[in-house]
């Protein structure tokens, strides 16, 4: 209880940047893009000055009717730098309760007591010394408060960007290099998510149930946020329709995140130690068309014989409703093949109000298991900014795999304070 108090007390003190929502793109920035509202292309974590302006008066309860809170709200709502904006500033912060799977129980679908868990508690500093040159970076405090970080996810991020928006007219890309998260797949605010896991079969000693059920597995292909590696990336952003960017990375994380059984029994990493990746993005963002504001994309990772692919699309009208696709695909090569869909509505019934629904689905092929694994999970909830800066994210969500009778399900609560 002390622990959790504790949590609560950092949590509300502490003005953050939210995680990325796609959603918001179009529902209440009309299909800007991400670097509308965030520093990195990629979008999630700072904001600029825009980005924090953008929701800095939603809220179900108007902050100027609370004493004292109402106050600092005025003071921080309209500017998160100093020094003629050389220093940006924020925090993001998520806190979730939920029943976690149990791995000695993968059969049944049996989940553990419910447990509360702070994932993120990262403030983020930017320093812009001449226009043409940006040095960020963050820290995950949450690694020194709860050591349960997701597989992949990294405590500290840090990177430098050279500018060329006044070189050659802003025809050149911007330049990126450092330890940081490569552009892959859309970043949901959601570790979750069936298209960041391989949902396959496990083998080998005490990996089956008692009657000889074997046990279904989850491993990850990349947690949805805090993943890095060092790293440079090209970015070219002078077109207003279009996004593109390249990169380079290692792969010394990745190498870490997953391991294949073949037939044999022997396991096998999904890339190399020491390996090289190289990753693309392409981002199209049409106008606006009667009101229906949209964008398109794709991205993938390549090492070697692994790959990863995405695409995504996402359309609707702002504060109205938003429509959300994505396929996520990917492979080592004789060893394992997956395919992620998914599917998300969002409807605003006010601005601080926007309850969705979600459904997904996935198919993970083993070349050691005899049939394709699949996963289905649904997922309803709702966002609701209880206070300037502050989200509630109640979630009902329901999974099963098509081979074991029954399902799983459980409340999930997700609390955000974002500055």
């Amino acid at each position: 209880m002390l622990k959790l108090t504790v949590y609560l007390t950092l949590i509300l003190i502490t003005a953050t940047t939210a995680l990325a929502r796609p959603q918001y793109s179009i529902l209440q920035s009309y299909g800007i893009k991400c670097t509308g509202c965030h520093i990195s292309i990629n979008g999630g974590g700072a904001r600029n000055a825009q980005g924090n302006i953008s929701r800095n008066s939603i809220s179900l309860i108007p902050a100027d009717k609370i004493p004292v809170l109402g106050t600092v709200f005025d003071k921080i709502s309209n500017n998160n730098s100093f020094f003629d904006d050389k220093i940006m500033w924020g925090m993001d912060v998520r806190y979730q309760s939920a029943r976690w799977p149990a791995a000695a129980d993968t059969v049944t679908l049996k989940r553990t007591a419910r447990d509360q868990m702070i994932m993120q508690f990262t403030p983020y500093l930017i320093f812009t010394p001449v226009e043409w040159l940006q040095i960020d970076g963050l820290y995950n405090i949450a690694s020194e408060i709860d050591a349960r970080l997701m597989t992949g996810q990294q405590p500290w991020m840090a990177a430098l960007t050279i500018k060329t928006t006044n070189w050659m007219d802003g025809w050149l890309p911007n330049f990126k290099a450092g330890k940081f998260q490569p552009g892959i797949g859309i970043r949901w605010d959601d570790h979750t998510v069936l298209n960041r896991y391989a949902y396959g079969v496990s083998k080998g000693k005490g990996t089956q149930g008692k009657n000889g059920e074997d046990y279904f597995s989850r491993t990850p292909l990349y947690p949805s946020d805090d993943y890095a590696e060092y790293g440079a990336e090209l970015n070219f952003e002078k077109i207003d329709w279009l996004e593109l960017a390249v990169g380079g990375f290692m792969a010394d994380n990745l190498v870490t995140m997953s391991q294949i059984t073949d037939r044999s029994g022997v396991k096998h990493n999904v890339v190399d130690s020491g390996s090289f990746s190289l990753t693309g993005k392409i981002l199209v963002i049409p106008p606006v068309w009667h009101g229906i504001a949209s964008f398109i994309g794709g991205t993938f990772l390549k090492n070697n014989d692994y790959l990863l692919s995405n695409a995504f699309l996402s359309f609707g009208i702002g504060d109205k409703f938003c429509a959300i696709a994505e396929f996520a695909r990917s492979e080592k090569k004789d060893l394992r093949q997956t395919q992620a869909y998914l599917f998300e509505a969002d409807y605003q019934i006010k601005d601080y109000l926007i309850p969705f629904v979600r459904l997904e689905h996935s198919v993970c092929r083993e070349h050691s298991a005899l049939n394709p694994i699949y996963a289905t999970q649904y997922d309803f909830g709702m966002h609701l900014n209880l206070l300037p800066f502050i989200e509630l994210i109640p979630e009902y969500r329901i999974f099963r795999y098509e081979h074991i009778p029954g399902y799983a399900s459980q409340w999930t609560f997700q609390l955000h304070v974002f500055y």
